[in-house]
C-alpha cells in the first residue's frame, strides 16, 4: 500500500491510496479523496479562518 498527500493547501487537500500486486514496480489508484474546509466568518470580531483551525 500507498498514500500520498498532495495539493495541501489551508482549504484543500488531495489523498490517495494505491496497491501494487508486484512489489511496488507499478501501482494501482484505487482510492483518491479530495476535501475542501468551509470558511468561518466572524462579524463581530473581524476576521475569517478555515473551519476546524484553533481561533488564536
Amino acid at each position: 500500500m500507498r498514500f500520498v498527500r498532495s495539493g495541501v493547501s489551508a482549504t484543500t487537500a488531495r489523498w490517495e491510496q494505491a496497491f501494487s500486486r508486484d512489489g511496488g514496480t507499478t501501482r494501482l489508484t484505487n482510492r483518491a479523496t479530495v476535501t475542501n474546509r468551509a470558511t468561518v466568518t466572524n462579524r463581530a470580531m473581524g476576521f475569517t479562518r478555515a473551519c476546524g483551525t484553533p481561533a488564536g
